[in-house]
């Protein structure tokens, strides 16, 4: 029993320590901060404070905890912004550190921004006469301590995002104490970036409703200039082409590869250049925002595409030596080399796999196939070679058995065109034959069970 009295009121005294604290007068009007576990009360006027629990007690000064300031009483009313009160309660101090928040709080009247072509700088002045951007305070060792004052500064710009550009709001925090400031920033492309500052927080919530912080605007307007370069590839669907664009996100492939290319420009953007390159040579230029173009040859290609205006007049094309680099986006397109395989058996009976002859090829820019019989007749002839055989003589099914087939084809990659069948021949064996196909051979129609 005596135990638990004695658990009792250790409890009760814990909790009595714990609950006495320092306080403003009832209604008035403050605001508490917290600086690495130092509490800094804010007034809207001279600082006061009176202790939670109405007891008595001796005051001192931060600076001075051997000669109190007042004695015997449950309030004090005669402080000095920056003062740090001391109260000695159970063996600990207790410490307040006030401020009249009108005394220390800072006045910025300007702020300027110096929109660039290559970056954004932001400057903000120091604060005004006789108004601190940090408050400063001693603590019971006599160390000096500083709570800086904070402002925001705001301004929207844009940013790409899957297929357009979002408004993003970019928000940096700015320590009043190291005012006067310049941040130095990325472009800014959006024509109404919105740019504030935003400080006076703490007096805001101070005074509450209707104070709101105090917001300096920057009105002009940027001049950068930027594009986001996307492309759409036509789809091909002739399930015998290897490497065929399959969806319009694809850049590389069997040709021909035909290409809607957008430049998808920042809104100040005026004027546009696309440039396709083939290894160091130049292919193309176009002026328009977005163009087509189709890739018909083998190879690797860079599409380069550039924005500009008449603020930001980078060129690098036609003056090479400015120094001034606008922004470009690349991409880069590969079309395959040419390909050409031929079946030696097909089975035109209607269960839908390998119903026609059809040969397997990549990157073709001429095709021709023609189909005899045993006695040398020719049946059938096609120019597409993504279509084929059927394996039907004017309408009505073919006899089963051995046909023979003859095709003359030109790959996107040949350095010549056709040549006699011993000429091609020799030059196969040699290595020489690129992209020239001139092949015969058998083809068995087969029909079987459907």
């Amino acid at each position: 029993m005596r135990r638990t009295l004695i658990a009792i009121i250790l409890c009760w005294l814990t909790v009595y320590i714990h609950a006495f604290t320092l306080l403003p007068p009832d209604g008035a009007a403050t605001k508490a901060v917290y600086n690495y576990g130092d509490t800094l009360l804010f007034f809207d006027g001279n600082p006061e404070l009176k202790t939670s629990d109405g007891r008595n007690v001796d005051w001192y000064l931060t600076t001075d905890t051997l000669n109190p300031l007042q004695t015997n009483s449950a309030e004090i009313l005669s402080l000095s912004s920056g003062d740090g009160v001391a109260v000695r309660d159970a063996g600990r101090w207790i410490v307040r550190y006030v401020y009249n928040y009108n005394a220390v709080a800072p006045v910025i009247d300007s702020m300027t921004v110096i929109y660039h072509c290559d970056n954004t700088i932001f400057e903000i002045p120091a604060a005004g006469t006789n108004h601190a951007s940090a408050v400063l305070y001693y603590d019971l060792d006599g160390m000096e301590n500083s709570y800086s004052l904070v402002g925001t500064l705001k301004f929207n710009n844009l940013e790409w995002s899957t297929d357009k550009w979002d408004t993003i709001q970019t928000t940096k925090s700015i320590r009043l104490s190291a005012l006067p400031y310049s941040l130095y920033a990325d472009k800014i492309y959006t024509p109404s970036p919105s740019v504030s500052f935003e400080y006076d927080t703490v007096g805001a919530a101070l005074l509450g409703s209707p104070r709101t912080p105090i917001v300096i605007y920057e009105t002009n307007s940027p001049m950068a200039v930027t594009n986001h370069a996307t492309s759409v590839t036509t789809i091909r669907t002739a399930t015998n082409e290897v490497e065929r664009p399959e969806t319009s996100e694809a850049i590389s492939g069997s040709a021909p590869l035909s290409i809607l290319f957008k430049a998808n420009p920042t809104p100040l953007a005026d004027f546009y250049s696309w440039r396709i390159y083939k290894g160091n040579q130049l292919l193309a230029s176009r002026v328009d925002e977005n163009h087509r173009f189709e890739f018909v040859e083998n190879g690797n290609y860079r599409v380069v595409s550039t924005v500009r205006n008449l603020i930001c007049p980078c060129d690098e094309i036609n003056n090479p030596n400015s120094g001034c680099k606008p922004d470009s986006t690349e991409i880069l397109v590969t079309v395959s080399t040419s390909m050409l395989l031929v079946p030696n058996v097909f089975t035109p009976n209607g269960d839908g796999t390998n119903d026609e002859f059809r040969v397997l090829h990549r990157s073709l820019r001429e095709f021709h196939c023609e189909i005899y019989n045993r006695w040398g007749k020719l049946v059938y002839r096609w120019d597409d070679p993504n279509r084929g055989w059927d394996g039907t003589i004017n309408g009505r099914p073919a006899a089963e058995g051995a046909y023979f087939y003859v095709i003359r084809a030109l790959g996107t990659d040949a350095t010549e065109g056709y040549t006699s069948r011993a000429k091609y021949k020799k030059a196969k064996e040699s290595g020489d034959a690129v992209g020239v196909y001139q092949l015969s051979g058998d083809i068995n129609l087969l029909r079987g069970n459907k």
